[in-house]
């Protein structure tokens, strides 16, 4: 019978093992294009001209927010609209942290987040509230918006 090296049969299980994994099964990440597919406010689906051609494109640690194309408020044409953000996955539903402007006028917006495969869906707390504690925004005064990720070019 010929010898076998151990050694050498558990390498190549390894090699094979490791060989076999997909980069499928890395964590889902926010960093991407984002375009607004719906949205609501205290619990009333927003028309879609108010969000139409919305986008926000998320860095490592930046986000832009594209103003759609008819998007009412005279933000339209506008240029995008510079942030920062932060995520606490630890939490259930995750933390968003939204923060816009700087020194004086800074702003912090809480906010939760639920991402899955390529929707992604925030619910904010007004101006100065507590964090949402789930996507509910009926009698809460909260926003959600639904995303869908752009496909890559």
């Amino acid at each position: 019978m010929p010898h076998v090296n151990t050694n050498l049969s558990l390498i190549l299980v390894l090699a094979t093992t490791f060989s076999t994994l997909s980069f499928a099964e890395e964590p889902a990440t926010l960093v991407g294009e984002w375009k607004v597919t719906s949205a609501n406010i205290d619990g009333k689906p927003l028309d879609a001209m108010n969000f139409d051609g919305m986008r926000w494109v998320i860095g490592k640690d930046s986000l832009e927010v594209i103003p759609g194309r008819n998007t009412p408020a005279g933000l339209a044409g506008k240029p995008p609209l510079k942030c920062t953000y932060s995520v606490d996955d630890t939490q259930s539903p995750a933390h968003f942290n939204w923060t816009l402007g700087e020194g004086d006028r800074k702003l912090m917006i809480n906010a939760v987040y639920e991402l899955k495969g390529d929707v992604l869906r925030v619910c904010f707390a007004p101006r100065g509230q507590p964090r949402p504690d789930g996507f509910e925004t009926k009698g809460k005064r909260c926003s959600a918006y639904e995303f869908r990720r752009s496909p890559k070019d």
